[in-house]
C-alpha cells in the first residue's frame, strides 16, 4: 500500500513588481495580482512532485498592457 498523499493549494500573490525581470518585463512598480494553484505529491513526508497552474498572459498583460 502507497503512503502518498496529495495536497492542493490556491494562492493570490497581490503586491508591486519593484525588483526581478517577469516575462522579459523590468521592473517598474505596477501593482500585480495573480492567483496559483499548486499540486503537491508527499511521500514518507517529502514532496516528490510539484505542479504549479497560474495565467502567464494576465501577468503579462497586467505589467505591459499589451497581449
Amino acid at each position: 500500500m502507497s503512503n502518498q498523499f496529495f495536497v492542493n493549494t490556491y494562492l493570490v500573490f497581490d503586491g508591486e513588481h519593484t525588483s526581478g525581470v517577469i516575462d522579459g518585463i523590468a521592473p517598474a512598480g505596477k501593482r500585480l495580482r495573480f492567483s496559483l494553484l499548486m499540486l503537491l505529491t508527499i511521500s514518507e513526508g517529502k514532496i516528490i512532485e510539484k505542479r504549479a497552474h497560474f495565467d502567464r498572459m494576465d501577468i503579462h498583460l497586467q505589467l505591459s498592457g499589451e497581449p
